[in-house]
C-alpha cells in the first residue's frame, strides 16, 4: 500500500498512473478513503471497511474521480463509515432511499386525492360538492409533488393565497378537505401512501386564515337583473338552472341534480328525495308558472331510469357538474350588462363592477327577499326547508302546503317584474300540468 498522505485536489488532477496494475493512493485525514489510479489513467474514490452484509474487509468505490469532487467524496466516505460503525451497509441503505424516493414520486398528491374522492367520498351525501372542491381548489397547486413532500408551511400557504383571493370561507373549505385527506391518507397505513403523520394537522384555521364568517351576500335589483338575462342567454342546460335557483331559492345540488321523476305533473312540485337533502328528510319546492316554463323548455331523453337528470349535457346520464366554468361565464355576462346599465343612467361603466357571490347567495337573496315581501317567518323557513324546532314542531301539525305555494308565486310576480318579464301564459288543462316530452332532442 501507498503511504498515506493528505489528498488534494491538485494531487488528484496531477498523479501519474503506473506503468501496470493499479495504485491506490490513501489519506491522511479520513482513514479507509483513498483514490485509486489504473494503469489505463482512470481514477476512482475508494473506501475500505469491514462491511456489514458481508462481514468481510474490502475495497468499495465511492464514484468516477472525473465526476465526484475530493470534499464530495471525502463526506460521502465518512457517511459510509459512519453508518457501518452503526452495523448497516451503506449499499443496502442507498438502495432503500433510492426504492423510498421512487415510491413518493409515484404516489402524488393528485393519486392520493383521487383514491380518497373514489374509496372515501363515494356514496356521500355531499362527496360530488366536496370532490369539485378538491380538484378545484387544492389538485392544481400540488398535483404531481410526492404527498410526502408537503410540509405544514405548504398547506399554509395554499390556504392563504386562497385567502387573499377574496375567497376566505373556500379557504376554510380547502383546509378542511386538506385535513381530511391527509387523515385518510395515514390511517391507511404507511406502506400504502408512504406517509405517516398529517402536515395539516397543527395548521389553525383562525392563525391561518381568520375567522370564519357567515356570508351576508345579498344580490341586488339590477344583479338580479342581469343575472337572469345572462342565464336566460346562456340556456339550457346551465342557464336554465340558474333560474330555477332564482326562483325556488333551492340549494345548487337540489336544482343541478333534479331528476325528472322528482317532479310532480299534478301537483306542479319537485320533491327532493331525503338521500339528496342536507337534513335527509323530504322536501317539497313549489313550481310556479315561470319554473314550468323552464322545465317544458328542458328536453327528454330515452334511457334507462338512472338517465333522469333534467339539467344535463349527457343525454340524462349525468347531472351537470361544472359550476365553476358556469359561474365564470355567467359573472362575466353580468358585468357587461351592469356596465349597459350605468351607461344608460349616465355614468361612468369602467366605475361599475361585480361584487363576488356565489350561488349560494342565491338563495340567501330568495330568503331575504320573502321577508321584505312580508311572508310570515314561518312560511319563509319552511319555503327553504328549515325544519321547525322545539314547540312548534311538537304541537303545530299544520303542513302550510298553500301559504308556502303562495309565496313562492309572490317572490316570482316581484322577480319577474325586476327582471322585465310578464311570465309565461297560462296553465294548461285546469290544475294539471303538463311537461315537454320532447324525446332525444337537444335544447
Amino acid at each position: 500500500m501507498t503511504q498515506k498522505r493528505r489528498l488534494s485536489d491538485t494531487f488528484v488532477r496531477s498523479v501519474k498512473p503506473p506503468k501496470s496494475g493499479r495504485q491506490d493512493h490513501w489519506d491522511a485525514a479520513v482513514p479507509g478513503f483513498g483514490l485509486r489510479v489504473t494503469s489505463t489513467g482512470s481514477k476512482s474514490f475508494v473506501v475500505v471497511a469491514r462491511w456489514p452484509s458481508t462481514r468481510k474487509t474490502a475495497r468499495r468505490k465511492l464514484g468516477d474521480a472525473k465526476r465526484l469532487g475530493l470534499s464530495e467524496a471525502r463526506k460521502k466516505a465518512k457517511a459510509w463509515l459512519a453508518l457501518v460503525e452503526d452495523g448497516k451497509d451503506p449499499v443496502e441503505v442507498e438502495r432503500a432511499r433510492r426504492e423510498a424516493e421512487a415510491r413518493d414520486r409515484a404516489v402524488t398528491f393528485e393519486s392520493v386525492a383521487n383514491n380518497y374522492i373514489r374509496e372515501h367520498l363515494a356514496g356521500k351525501r355531499r362527496g360530488s360538492r366536496t370532490a369539485a372542491e378538491i380538484r378545484r381548489d387544492v389538485v392544481p397547486v400540488w398535483r404531481d409533488r410526492p404527498i410526502s413532500s408537503i410540509r405544514h408551511g405548504d398547506v399554509v400557504a395554499l390556504v392563504r393565497a386562497i385567502r387573499d383571493s377574496g375567497r376566505s370561507r373556500t379557504a376554510h373549505n380547502a383546509l378542511t378537505n386538506i385535513k381530511s385527506i391527509f387523515s385518510w391518507a395515514v390511517n391507511e397505513g404507511v406502506g400504502r401512501f408512504g406517509v405517516d403523520q398529517s402536515p395539516a394537522v397543527l395548521v389553525k384555521p383562525k392563525l391561518a386564515i381568520g375567522e370564519k364568517r357567515a356570508r351576508d351576500r345579498v344580490l341586488n335589483d339590477d344583479e338580479l337583473f342581469a343575472l337572469w338575462r345572462a342565464a336566460k342567454r346562456i340556456g339550457y342546460p346551465d342557464g336554465d338552472a340558474v333560474r330555477l335557483l332564482m326562483l325556488t331559492g333551492a340549494r345548487l345540488s337540489e336544482v343541478g341534480e333534479a331528476r325528472w321523476r322528482e317532479t310532480n305533473r299534478h301537483d306542479a312540485t319537485l320533491v327532493v328525495s331525503p338521500d339528496r337533502y342536507k337534513t335527509g328528510q323530504t322536501h317539497t319546492i313549489p313550481l310556479t308558472e315561470t319554473a314550468l316554463a323552464i322545465l317544458d323548455g328542458a328536453p327528454r331523453f330515452d334511457g334507462d331510469r338512472d338517465a333522469d337528470f333534467i339539467f344535463t349535457t349527457t343525454n340524462g346520464a349525468k347531472a351537470v357538474n361544472r359550476w365553476g366554468p358556469i359561474k365564470k361565464k355567467i359573472d362575466a355576462r353580468i358585468i357587461v350588462t351592469l356596465r349597459a346599465l350605468a351607461r344608460r343612467r349616465g355614468y361612468d361603466p369602467n366605475d361599475t363592477d361585480l361584487p363576488h357571490f356565489v350561488f349560494h347567495d342565491i338563495r340567501r337573496t330568495f330568503r331575504t327577499r320573502l321577508a321584505v315581501a312580508r311572508v310570515p317567518l314561518e312560511v319563509a323557513e319552511l319555503c327553504i326547508g328549515h325544519a321547525r324546532t322545539g314547540i312548534e314542531a311538537i304541537y303545530d301539525r299544520h303542513a302550510y302546503a298553500s301559504e308556502i305555494r303562495e309565496a313562492f308565486e309572490r317572490w316570482e310576480r316581484v322577480l319577474m317584474e325586476i327582471v322585465g318579464e310578464t311570465g309565461p301564459a297560462p296553465k294548461r288543462g285546469g290544475n294539471v300540468v303538463s311537461f315537454a316530452t320532447r324525446r332525444g332532442t337537444a335544447a
